[in-house]
Parts: structure tokens; C-alpha cells; sequence
């Protein structure tokens, strides 16, 4: 049941806002239920750990990530030095265990995740399900 809201939520209310033509832009940070708004901007780590997370349980398609492909590879060319930056290429490397993308693949796994513990925990994660569905196939 709470699954089920939840998915009603990152596909309706809490899904993609705002985008220039056919990309999408930011996922809503929060949402106030008892007048039904949805407000605010996700950081981009946010919008790339939840939406990751909900393409893997097939709630949502790929369109999350033509709108963190670039904010992910910038990331990532800075060296991820800074924890959002850390997070959000550890975010981005769970998001390519399910896209294919081999030019993206390169520049985000070039950097360390090493400094931030939830960034850590987020790259450890994304190894996981690496590893998972590698074996399943």
C-alpha cells in the first residue's frame, strides 16, 4: 500500500517539472498535502538517488536521466570534490547500472567517491546492483 502511494507520488505530484522541449528538468523537493502542492527543487543528488531507485522498480522510464546526464557528467569533471558533487556522480553511477550510456560511463566512474559517507554508502549501493544484475543475466 505505502509502495503503492509512493508511486502515485514520483509519477503525478513529485514527478519531473519543467523542462525546455523534450528534456525535463527538476524533480519538487517537497509536497504539502493537505492543499496538494508540490514546491521547492530537489538537489540534483535527490532527483538522481530517488528517480535511480524508481526506474529500477520500472515506476518511471529514462527521461530522469536525459535531465541529470549533464549536471552528472559536470559533476564529475570537476573531480567531485564537493560533497553535492560527490553524491550526485555516486547517484549518477547507480543510474547507469540500468542505461546504456558507455560515454557517460567513462566520465563518471573516473573520479573517487571517498569523502562523504552518504555519497560512500550511495557508490557501495551502486556496485551492488552492478554486481546483481550482472549475475542475473
Amino acid at each position: 500500500m505505502a509502495l503503492a502511494r509512493f508511486e502515485a507520488l514520483i509519477r503525478g505530484d513529485l514527478g519531473v517539472r519543467r523542462g525546455r522541449g523534450s528534456r525535463p528538468g527538476h524533480r519538487p523537493a517537497w509536497y504539502w498535502t493537505p492543499l496538494g502542492i508540490a514546491a521547492g527543487s530537489a538537489p540534483a543528488w535527490e532527483h538522481a538517488v530517488c528517480s535511480a531507485l524508481a526506474h529500477w522498480a520500472g515506476w518511471v522510464g529514462e527521461r530522469d536521466w536525459a535531465a541529470l546526464r549533464a549536471r552528472s557528467l559536470g559533476a564529475a569533471a570537476r573531480g567531485a570534490t564537493d560533497p553535492e558533487d560527490e553524491r550526485l556522480v555516486a547517484a549518477a553511477r547507480l543510474w547507469l547500472c540500468f542505461v546504456d550510456d558507455p560515454e557517460a560511463h567513462g566520465i563518471v566512474h573516473r573520479p573517487g567517491v571517498r569523502r562523504d559517507p552518504l555519497a560512500c554508502a550511495l557508490d557501495s549501493l551502486a556496485r551492488d546492483v552492478h554486481e546483481h544484475r550482472r549475475c542475473a543475466a
